[in-house]
Parts: structure tokens; C-alpha cells; sequence
């Protein structure tokens, strides 16, 4: 899921700092960040705390005054018998626990979209001007 912010003015690099601060309170394993050519990517492992058993990936892209975070859970593979089938040999027990799953990855993600709102509330006007080069007059 992507959401694009405009005329926000936010320090991208501290809304990064934000959003680990997130994954670490919700006890993500293996958060790992770096800068990009046009922002930053954020890979955090899985959570015990939202059950979930995949990595979390976020792309933050643009600039200050205008960006997009891209939020991508990487799903795990679902099953290709059919349910009756599965069921009848003991996979009903895999069968509810990617429903699980699933359900604990849509928990977090509207938890994690409510704390961007929020940061980014919070950071809004937070990036501070490009210092401007002097001139030298002769």
C-alpha cells in the first residue's frame, strides 16, 4: 500500500528515524535502513508481536515537500490444495494459522499507517531550508 504526502515540508531523514522507532517498540527482528538514490528503505524482520512470521518492507521516495511511502509485507505462500483437502490431512491446522496470519498482517498495518499519520503531523514543517550558497561579488 502507498500513500503520497504534498507541501508537508517533512525531514525525511527524521521520519525514517520515526518509523524504526516504530518496528523496534513493536519488537521487530533485524531492522535494517539505508538511504537511497531517491530516499530511504527500511527492512524489518518478523514480530512477535503482531504474530507475524515475514519481513516488513517500507520505501519512503521524493523529497521533503512531497514523497510517498510505499508499506509492503511480504505474504506468505498460500496453500494450492484445496480447503477440504486440506483439512481432511491435517492442514487445518496451516489453514488457520496463515488466516492468523493474514489477520494479524491487516492489524499492523493500520497501526502502522496511524503512526505515520501521526509522525507525520508531529514533523510537518520539520525540514529545515537548503542553506542557500554565497556569492562572491568582485
Amino acid at each position: 500500500m502507498q500513500k503520497t504526502w504534498s507541501n508537508q515540508n517533512v525531514n525525511l531523514d527524521a521520519l525514517t528515524k520515526q518509523i524504526i522507532r516504530f518496528f523496534e517498540s513493536k519488537k521487530f527482528d533485524d531492522i535494517i535502513a539505508s538511504e537511497t538514490e531517491t530516499g530511504y528503505k527500511i527492512i524489518a524482520g518478523n514480530s512477535p508481536h503482531y504474530k507475524m512470521q515475514n519481513d516488513t518492507s517500507v520505501t519512503i521516495d521524493g523529497k521533503p515537500d512531497n514523497f510517498s511511502i510505499n508499506l509492503e509485507s511480504y505474504k506468505e505462500e498460500k496453500m494450492k490444495f484445496p480447503i477440504m483437502l486440506t483439512t481432511m490431512f491435517g492442514g487445518g491446522y496451516f489453514f488457520l494459522k496463515n488466516l492468523k496470519s493474514e489477520e494479524s498482517r491487516y492489524k499492523f498495518e493500520k497501526d502502522f499507517w496511524q503512526n505515520i499519520n501521526s509522525i507525520s503531523i508531529q514533523t510537518k514543517d520539520s525540514a529545515s531550508s537548503s542553506p542557500q550558497k554565497e556569492q562572491n561579488n568582485p
